[in-house]
């Protein structure tokens, strides 16, 4: 990734280009070993700073005082944000695929040899830690660890589900005080509250929510303007805009307009008040 960037930084590209640069390239290039083994903390460390320090100088060599923080920026677009990866967290996702894989596939060459070294008899969602593991069963076995809280079953007619011991939607198992049979095919609220006490009842209607879009960021990137202009806006709306009042912040200017040195210069005065220096 450092001989890529040090191609980049020789020609001068606005932020829509560092954007794409990161996206379709940066991020692209540890994928693969992304997808089947996890990563060292201190890799992990060396890519993002190389991605944050590019992003924001233009250059992997020179580090910028940073508008914002790295991990607010790696929110999804329909969030406000530019969507970059959080690395660690896409690489969880990857090897989460890879126990996808072997759980949906259990005939396959990989999930029999892994099946019969590692959990014989079980599944791998119950599969313990052995002795002297490879790294790639290693770096499975840490991504189920990370990622098993968040996985829930969908009840439904022969959904294999263990009652007792597997989430049904929340974060833990549900504990029932009275059995009952799973004979449905999908899920009906008022069955569910007639079937079980209201604690449990709630518990088992519960699903990860998605939070709201942006409707401002969604506007935007739907726009047909060029992408230095939509990065500028979205720089603009998060206040991360190199003006008086964020230099202030950190010492490094006096915080007054430099034209006039009288009001404080924000990214809405510097557009605002001076029209022969709007966009």
């Amino acid at each position: 990734m450092l001989k890529r960037v040090s191609g980049w930084q020789q020609n001068i590209v606005s932020y829509g280009g560092r954007e794409v640069y990161i996206k379709l390239v940066g991020q692209a290039i540890p994928t693969y070993a992304m997808g089947c083994f996890l990563l060292p903390s201190g890799v992990i460390t060396d890519l993002t700073q190389v991605m944050r320090d590019y992003w924001w100088s233009g250059r992997s060599d020179a580090h910028r005082w940073p508008l914002l923080v790295w991990s607010s920026i790696c929110q999804p677009k329909r969030m406000g944000d530019l969507g970059f990866r959080e690395l660690h967290a896409f690489n969880l996702d990857l090897l989460g695929k890879q126990l996808w894989r072997l759980m949906r596939t259990p005939n396959s060459l990989v999930s029999r040899v892994l099946a019969g070294k590692y959990y014989p008899g079980s599944s791998v969602w119950t599969a313990q830690p052995s002795n002297r593991p490879s790294y790639a069963w290693l770096s499975l076995y840490v991504a189920k660890a990370s990622l098993q809280p968040g996985y829930f079953w969908k009840p439904g007619i022969e959904s294999g589900i263990s009652m007792f011991q597997d989430s049904w939607g929340g974060s833990s198992p549900i504990q029932f005080s009275t059995k009952h049979i799973d004979n449905v095919d999908a899920l009906n609220e008022r069955l569910v509250r007639q079937l079980f006490p209201i604690s449990e009842a709630t518990a088992i209607l519960q699903c990860p929510g998605i939070a709201a879009p942006s409707p401002l960021w969604l506007f935007l990137s739907r726009l047909p303007i060029l992408p230095k202009v939509r990065v500028f806006d979205w720089r603009f709306a998060n206040d991360a805009l190199p003006v008086g009042a964020r230099l202030l912040t950190v010492g490094l200017s006096d915080g007054h307009c430099p034209i006039r040195g009288v009001h404080i210069e924000t990214a809405l005065h510097a557009i605002r008040e001076w029209p022969e220096y709007r966009l």
